[in-house]
């Protein structure tokens, strides 16, 4: 989004408190409708959920699903140990971020311990996931971990 590859029609931004099903599309399919959800939590600071599946660009991923990271814009660059990005990483016992993708039949629900929103998905169509982003339920065990 900071770079302007993403047309700003193709990002579905959700506040956190709202409920809303997003069709998500592969992030490296030209003619896809949906390229990534945004989730505000700030001015400078946000959820970014991305499709990567393993189609053009993205043909050689280590694997497949929605990623979801934590943007900070105040950040410039990776830094001293600073990162405008972080992956919530689906699977933090696979080293190197290799399974870091949420999918379905395996790690299928984030929630940001904060209480900021928590996503959930709901079916794979095609390529493409249904995507409930919604106020999380706190204690339901899962959890968003920043990893970088």
């Amino acid at each position: 989004m900071r770079l302007g590859w993403i047309p700003e029609e193709k990002i579905a931004c959700i506040r956190p408190g709202e409920t809303a099903t997003v069709r998500l599309d592969p992030l490296a399919d030209p003619a896809a409708t949906t390229l990534a959800i945004k989730i505000p939590l700030t001015e400078t600071t946000y959820y970014l959920i991305e499709n990567r599946q393993p189609v053009n660009s993205d043909a050689n991923l280590p694997s497949s699903g929605v990623l979801v990271l934590y943007a900070d814009d105040t950040v410039p660059e990776c830094q001293g140990g600073a990162t405008p990005v972080r992956i919530v990483n689906a699977a933090p016992e696979v080293p190197y971020f290799q399974d870091a993708a949420f999918d379905l039949g395996k790690a299928r629900v984030c929630v940001d311990t904060t209480g900021n929103g928590a996503v959930i998905l709901l079916a794979k169509v095609g390529q493409s996931y249904d995507v409930l982003v919604t106020t999380p339920v706190l204690g339901s065990g899962a959890s968003a971990r920043g990893e970088g």
